[in-house]
């Protein structure tokens, strides 16, 4: 829980835990956390 969301992580796979945690970042740090998480093939290049 952050102050942009909340998200359930039970039972997902590694790319859903990724993608559903970013949005709930800070607004400054989204577009690096999801190049890193492209760079490690965590997401695919169509996600964020």
């Amino acid at each position: 829980m952050t102050e942009y969301g909340l998200v359930n992580l039970d039972r997902r796979f590694v790319a859903e835990r990724v993608r559903a945690l970013i949005p709930l970042t800070h607004p400054g740090f989204r577009a690096l956390l999801a190049c890193g998480a492209r760079g490690t093939n965590s997401i695919s290049k169509g996600s964020f």
